[in-house]
């Protein structure tokens, strides 16, 4: 049930019947290495199963891939949660890209940002930190339930830091202590330069979110 490093789901975005028709899409565990197309059981009635719900009993820890003031405002991901079996959510700059320049679900809190005068990177961060901030308190029953195995949501260091360490780890600081939950994971990505900010992250307890991992990437890299 390692909810890190995990591979993509062949149905991914593709909801059960009558959930929101949400765009984001799934993340399973690594028990799912078949590319088959999960096959959809069907009850007595006729009726189409939840296939969530057949993978979560089988213990693949369901991800969504996607996360918006409005998901959290209108309650879907805790519906989600509750209906889907969803234990955790991963999000990127694209992803909030998209949130933020859709509807008006953000505009208060910019409009107290601009008066403010905050800068623009600074604004990011407080509208993207609020939201994980959210999501994580959505999904800590979840955390709890299960000792801290499921329950977490993601958030990503500024991919323009990739290749400059110390950057690195003081973003992933200042997201840790932004957000200010347990059930946070901060994204760094296993560039060369990253590998030392891994470490240094991990000696200060921050949970991270290991990403663009590949088995030829840890042999290149071995000397680190």
């Amino acid at each position: 049930r390692d909810t890190v490093g995990q591979a993509r789901c062949p149905d991914a975005g593709r909801w059960p019947s009558g959930d929101d028709g949400a765009t984001g899409g799934l993340w399973c565990g690594p028990r799912m290495s078949s590319r088959k197309p999960v096959r959809l059981a069907c009850g007595r009635s006729g009726s189409v199963m939840n296939p969530l719900n057949t993978l979560s009993d089988a213990g693949v820890s369901i991800w969504l891939d996607d996360l918006s003031r409005e998901r959290l405002v209108s309650g879907r991901l805790a519906e989600l949660v509750a209906r889907n079996r969803v234990v955790g959510v991963t999000t990127n700059p694209t992803i909030f890209a998209k949130a933020i320049t859709s509807g008006d679900a953000y505009d208060g809190q910019i409009r107290d940002l601009a008066a403010r005068g905050v800068g623009v990177g600074e604004a990011l961060r407080a509208l993207t930190t609020t939201d994980v901030r959210w999501a994580c308190d959505v999904l800590r029953p979840v955390y709890d339930a299960t000792d801290g195995v499921d329950g977490r949501v993601s958030i990503e260091v500024d991919p323009r830091l990739a290749h400059d360490t110390a950057a690195t780890i003081a973003e992933a600081r200042a997201l840790w202590w932004l957000v200010d939950r347990p059930n946070l994971f901060v994204k760094i990505p296993a560039a060369r330069q990253g590998l030392p900010a891994i470490a240094a992250c991990l000696a200060e307890g921050i949970s991270l979110h290991i990403q663009c991992l590949s088995r030829s990437h840890i042999w290149r890299c071995r000397p680190y």
